[in-house]
């Protein structure tokens, strides 16, 4: 029991000191291309876009985008339609022409997303440690 209450004690202070390292932090570099590969994949289902990454995260980081009213003029520029490498143009265009790029509300929110999949993860490690204990 005690164990159990201490590991849930660690996953809950490391996504307390996550959350309050990215809280008012602006997008890091590559970032950039990431939500824009991420939109790439989940609105084109397209994966050509930073083909180096495993594109789960950047799905799932990016998802909510498509309930956002976004132009989808990023997909008609010549970052993806001609450039071998157009990922961070591509990210760009998408982040900030569009205007939803409001404060630092989407940096947070995507990142809060992927904090809470590994604090999800944790979770399911400390259950499937404690299932095989018994």
């Amino acid at each position: 029991m005690k164990s159990g209450l201490l590991a849930t004690l660690i996953i809950t202070t490391a996504l307390a000191l996550a959350i309050s390292s990215f809280w008012n932090d602006s997008l890091i570099v590559d970032e950039i291309p990431h939500v824009g590969s991420g939109y790439s994949y989940v609105k084109a289902l397209d994966y050509r876009l930073n083909p180096e990454h495993p594109p789960l995260a950047k799905a799932l980081a990016t998802f909510p985008l498509l309930f956002l009213d976004l132009s989808q003029k990023a997909f008609e520029t010549k970052f993806w339609l001609q450039d071998i490498n157009g990922q961070w143009d591509f990210g760009r265009f998408l982040i900030f022409q569009f205007k939803f790029y409001v404060s630092c509300s989407f940096d947070f929110h995507h990142r809060l997303r992927l904090c809470g999949l590994a604090d999800l993860l944790c979770f399911y490690f400390k259950l499937s440690s404690r299932a095989s204990k018994s």
